[in-house]
């Protein structure tokens, strides 16, 4: 019961980060109930099992307590995902009250490095809901490939800023939103890897 919550904590946070991007691609609020909805089920729940498995965790056989201490790390995680959808619908509505906005050529480098981001999470999600290690290997391979990336877009970012294509009061927004995806990607990796390590770790 325990990991269908937590399975059901992961949609919603996988829907938040779709909705956050969604409303800053399009300049749209509209989804912002639903987004602060999401926020406060995800973090009620989290409360709860927490509690729940920490009353558990006192009385359980030697064999299960390796797999409650993933589940407290992986709600970590995922908490903390959520906040990061949260942040980045908030990038979004602060970008829209200032009238301000990404170039094309910076929301393309942000579709793309999201794009590969929502794959990790269908990654993550089948390896910890079917304790699949198969999908391992792609999931660190496009963490990876977005840990390039962040360096590849900031690095382009410093570049349009000095030949002045880029407005300095864009920067603040989009370094945040570059460093968050990143960071996502970083829980998602522990998640998908709770299923061999407690803790998440690749080593």
């Amino acid at each position: 019961q325990v990991k269908k919550e937590i399975d059901y904590m992961f949609s919603l946070v996988e829907e938040n980060m779709k909705l956050s991007f969604a409303a800053m691609e399009t300049e749209d609020l509209s989804d912002r109930e639903e987004i602060f909805h999401n926020e406060k089920i995800i973090d009620f729940t989290n409360k709860a099992l927490t509690q729940f498995l920490l009353k558990l965790s006192v009385d359980v056989e030697e064999s299960d307590e390796a797999v409650i201490g993933s589940y407290f790390h992986v709600l970590n995680d995922i908490e903390r995902i959520g906040d990061h959808a949260e942040n980045f619908h908030e990038i979004g509505a602060e970008m829209i009250a200032k009238k301000i906005s990404f170039s094309d050529k910076a929301q393309e480098g942000i579709a793309d490095m999201l794009e590969r981001v929502m794959r990790m999470f269908s990654l993550s999600a089948d390896a910890f809901d079917r304790l699949d290690k198969k999908e391992l290997s792609e999931l660190t391979a496009l963490e990876e490939s977005v840990d390039a990336m962040k360096r590849s877009l900031m690095a382009s970012h410093y570049s349009r800023l000095a030949e002045g294509s880029c407005k300095a009061e864009v920067s603040p927004y989009y370094s945040s939103a570059i460093l968050g995806i990143e960071r996502v990607a970083d829980h998602l990796v522990n998640v998908g890897y709770s299923i061999v390590d407690p803790t998440g770790s690749q080593e």
